[in-house]
C-alpha cells in the first residue's frame, strides 16, 4: 500500500505558480504574484517593519489579473489547513468589491478556479 504524502501550503504554492508561469506563456494569464509564507512571523522586530509597511495579516496567498477578471486564492493544505479570521476578513471584503477571493484546499483545487477563468 503507498501511503500519500500531503504537501505543505508552501509545496501547494510552489505547483500554482509553476502552472500559472506556464499560462502566462500562454497568454491566458496577463499577470500573477504570490504572497510569500514568509508572511508569518515570530520576530517582533520584522513583524513590526512589515506593520509600518502596511504588511497586512489575511492578504491571500495568490494574486491573478486574467482578461477580465482579478482573483484571488487562498491556499490551505488538505488536511488541517485552517483559515484565520484575518483571512476570512480579507476574502469576505473582496468578494464584496467586484473582484474574486476563493479558498482552495491542494493544487487540483486551485487548478479548477483557474481554469474557469481561462
Amino acid at each position: 500500500m503507498i501511503k500519500s504524502v500531503q504537501k505543505s501550503e508552501s509545496e501547494i504554492q510552489e505547483m500554482v505558480v509553476q502552472y500559472l508561469e506556464i499560462l502566462e506563456r500562454q497568454w491566458k494569464v496577463l499577470w500573477f504574484t504570490a504572497s510569500g509564507n514568509w508572511q508569518w512571523q515570530t520576530s517582533i522586530k520584522v513583524k513590526l517593519k512589515m506593520k509600518r509597511e502596511w504588511v497586512r495579516a489575511g492578504m491571500p496567498d495568490i494574486f491573478i489579473v486574467f482578461n477580465s477578471e482579478i482573483v484571488f486564492i487562498e491556499l490551505k493544505k488538505e488536511k488541517g489547513g485552517v483559515v484565520s479570521e484575518s483571512q476570512e476578513k480579507a476574502i469576505l471584503a473582496i468578494n464584496k468589491s467586484w473582484w474574486k477571493a476563493y479558498i482552495a484546499k491542494w493544487f487540483n483545487e486551485a487548478k479548477e478556479i483557474i481554469d474557469n477563468f481561462i
